[in-house]
């Protein structure tokens, strides 16, 4: 599918009449299709780092001074902002209890936090840093670079977070 949108975009634009307008729109169109290719990897990657069987992870793990047990079924997240957009991540889960916290692995050793990859979050910080903390030009900026939209209480999230991590320096 995105060989055959990259053979149309290149297509279309040795096929126009030749213009800073048509250029333009060959570029913009260029990496919109390699965003999503380069998401694309990202997602099956992130999802080939994980045992496939469920059945072959540890039963129980300790995590921060708290007992997990392994949860019968990997389950997807589905909402993980990455500078590519999104992606989602089938992984196994623990809990603590029988309905206490849950945890996943494989998140926390990657750095995703607040569903959103290291690299985003440094993304996020940056656009919040050159905006002037202005919400609505952060989140149209994220758009832009990403292609992925997030509402404003993500973004909240994501630069307390931000905070919560700097605080130190």
């Amino acid at each position: 599918m995105l060989i055959s949108r990259m053979n149309f975009a290149v297509s279309s634009f040795v096929n126009a009449e030749v213009s800073p307008l048509a250029m333009m729109e060959f570029e913009l169109r260029l990496t919109e299709i390699m965003r999503e290719f380069l998401r694309a990897i990202l997602q099956a990657v992130l999802n080939r780092l994980e045992i496939a069987e469920i059945e072959q992870m540890p039963g129980a793990i300790h995590h921060a001074g708290t007992n997990y047990r392994r949860m019968s079924e990997k389950t997807p997240h589905t909402n993980i902002l990455s500078t590519f957009g999104i992606v989602e991540l089938v992984r196994a889960t623990y809990r603590q209890g029988s309905s206490g916290k849950t945890i996943a692995p494989l998140e926390k050793a990657l750095g995703i936090e607040q569903a959103a990859t290291p690299a985003a979050l440094d993304m996020v910080g940056r656009e919040m840093a050159a905006t002037g903390a202005s919400q609505k030009r952060a989140i149209e900026a994220i758009v832009e670079l990403t292609g992925a939209k997030i509402g404003a209480p993500k973004l909240r999230k994501l630069t307390d977070r931000l905070a919560e991590q700097m605080s130190p320096f």
